[in-house]
């Protein structure tokens, strides 16, 4: 059998291999030359990246950088995006501008800006954007006061111009015042000069004219003395007149005047009758006695200064000498009895007695004075046989005066009509019952008070129903 020699295959998987080992060798290389390159490259980025953040500051950025981030991340619409480095270069360029005007490096701009804060005399800190809006505002004041100001001013230079022009006119006025007064000087000098004259002559006149005065004076006053004399003549003849008459007034009158009439008795009782009340006295018709005429009765012992008796007695009949009398009112002690005296001021068998009547009256005692009393008063002197005046003089015999009128207060000035009107009534009431009273005491005339008067007269007013 024949050997078979086999053909070897031509290597060419190793071939491959080889070829492939070699690629890979060389990949190999290439790949630990790259990775040399790129460790390198990595640890000058590193060191860049540290340079330009720390681990600290990458891993916890500030609000600046995170800021800056963003912007990296998410640039905003239209710009392209731009690394944190270059972002901060534009911002420091920016704050440069700001700061200092002109773009630079950040020592530059840090130099200017201290220098700016120590030129200012800021406070470091508070920053030149705050001391710049500042200043500006303290700019805009003084500005808005320096327009003030100047405002001002021009109001003032105006105000100042009107005050030059108000003097200039002031000057002008009180100089042609001054020439018009000089003038009035002038004339007032002449005449002041003329006066005089006419003064030294018109005194020469006078004295001339009151030589001629004192002289008639003179005379006149002899004369008046004269005249004097025979009035004090006449006055001393005029008086011894008075004393005469007031003499033979009293002696007319008897020795104390009507003060003794007042208790003179008019007659006597005659006869009593008791239990029949009545009584009779001595005079009648002839005696000028009427029926309604009032007597007080008195003991024989004489009728007392007050006048109180011890019965009233009023007449009822007359007769030509006797009259029948009502007992009106007698003491039950003291009955009345043959011989005992009656009398009344008012009445009087010779003639008519003469009384004024003056004051206020409260017959009755209700407390208030009454103008029916005062006519009742005048009406019982009437008729008792008196008569009533309202004058007094030397021929009045007796004055009854009433309570004495109050003296009414004044009223004020704007009082009305009407109470000026009731002021003046009352004062002269006030008045006439002092006058009354002053004539009767210079005249010696018998003053009888309201109690009095009735006591005299025998007279026992009637009380009204509300007593």
């Amino acid at each position: 059998m024949a050997r078979m020699v086999q053909r070897q295959a031509p290597p060419y998987l190793l071939v491959a291999f080889v070829i492939l080992f070699l690629i890979a060798a060389a990949a190999a290389a290439v790949f630990w030359v790259q990775k040399d390159t790129m460790r390198g490259e990595k640890l000058q980025s590193d060191a860049m990246l540290n340079k330009l953040a720390g681990p600290q500051e990458r891993n916890s950025p500030s609000p600046a950088l995170r800021e800056l981030f963003g912007r990296y991340d998410a640039p905003p619409r239209g710009q392209p995006r731009q690394s944190v480095a270059t972002q901060l270069t534009s911002q420091i360029d920016e704050l440069c501008q700001l700061l200092t005007g002109e773009r630079g490096g950040f020592t530059d701009a840090k130099a200017k800006a201290e220098e700016t804060v120590a030129a200012i005399g800021s406070t470091p800190g508070r920053g030149l954007a705050v001391e710049a809006r500042e200043l500006h505002q303290q700019l805009a004041a003084m500005k808005s006061a320096g327009e003030k100001r100047d405002s001002r001013e021009a109001q003032l230079q105006g105000e100042l111009a009107q005050l030059r022009k108000a003097q200039e006119d002031d000057k002008a006025f009180f100089a042609a015042k001054l020439d018009e007064l000089s003038a009035q000087k002038k004339a007032l000098e002449i005449q002041v000069e003329e006066s005089h004259k006419r003064y030294l002559e018109d005194q020469q006149r006078a004295e001339a004219e009151m030589e001629k005065v004192r002289s008639d004076l003179n005379k006149e006053i002899a004369s008046r003395n004269q005249q004097l004399n025979e009035s004090e003549e006449q006055l001393r003849e005029k008086d011894e007149t008075i004393a005469r008459l007031r003499a033979e007034l009293d002696k007319k009158r008897g020795p104390l005047g009507s003060e003794i009439a007042s208790r003179k008795p008019d007659g006597k009782i005659m006869r009593v009758l008791d239990r029949a009340g009545i009584c009779y006295i001595d005079i009648g018709a002839k005696d000028r006695v009427t029926p309604g005429l009032t007597f007080s009765v008195y003991p024989t012992s004489g009728i007392p200064d007050n006048g109180e008796g011890k019965a009233r007695l009023v007449v009822t009949t007359v007769q030509d000498s006797v009259s029948e009398c009502r007992i009106a009112k007698q003491k039950a002690d003291d009955p009345i009895i043959t011989g005992d005296l009656i009398a009344n001021v008012a009445f009087d068998t010779q003639r008519r007695y003469l009384f004024a009547v003056e004051g206020l009256f409260d017959l009755r005692g209700a407390g208030q004075p009454s103008p029916q009393d005062a006519k009742e008063v005048r009406l019982l002197i009437s008729r008792s046989g008196g008569d009533v005046t309202d004058q007094i003089s030397v021929q009045t015999d007796f004055v009854v005066l009433g309570s004495e009128p109050p003296r009414p207060p004044r009223p004020s000035d704007s009082a009305q009509e009407t109470v000026w009107a009731v002021y003046h009534s009352q004062m002269q009431d006030f008045n006439r019952y002092q006058e009354a009273k002053q004539a009767a005491m210079n005249m010696h005339i018998p003053i009888l008070n309201t109690n009095r008067f009735l006591a005299f007269v025998g007279y026992s007013p009637v009380a009204t129903p509300s007593q």
